[in-house]
């Protein structure tokens, strides 16, 4: 299975394209990981190790549903 398109999340003909700045994949990540600290009963510790795997594969999730989308 191929990866979904992953485009840079904020484009500009300003950014060179080799330090881009950060790409869809990392926007959703970070997003994901804000909503989880930002939920009442959840503290770093109890995060772990694997909540910045966790967030990763959300956010391949969500590139995923966003390629399926662009097909229609």
């Amino acid at each position: 299975m191929s990866k979904p398109e992953n485009p840079r999340a904020f484009p500009s003909a300003a950014i060179d394209d080799q330090f881009g700045g950060m790409t869809m994949r990392d926007w959703f990540a970070g997003q994901a990981l804000a909503g989880m600290v930002g939920h009442p009963k959840v503290t770093a510790a109890s995060l772990g190790i694997h909540a910045a795997k966790r967030c990763y594969e959300l956010a391949d999730a969500m590139l995923a549903e966003r390629a399926k989308g662009r097909g229609k």
